[in-house]
């Protein structure tokens, strides 16, 4: 058995404030917030035999927000 996280960064819905979003995508490395597709790669990985030997692992997907 795999236990894994995934931490997404901001992903703004259509209620988000305009200038919180903007702000945000200020504070973020590659300049845009994320989107439900940014995460579907991290899922794929963790779901699929290429990561059957990670475990434990708690994966960021926040366009590098936190080491910024």
């Amino acid at each position: 058995m795999t236990v894994n996280c995934i931490s997404p960064g901001q992903i703004p819905k259509s209620t988000t404030d305009e200038g919180h979003v903007e702000r945000s995508r200020q504070a973020i490395p590659l300049q845009r917030t994320g989107t439900s597709d940014d995460l579907k790669g991290a899922i794929a990985l963790l779901a699929s035999p290429a990561g059957a030997w990670i475990t434990g692992h708690n994966l960021i997907v926040d366009g590098g927000w936190s080491i910024w």
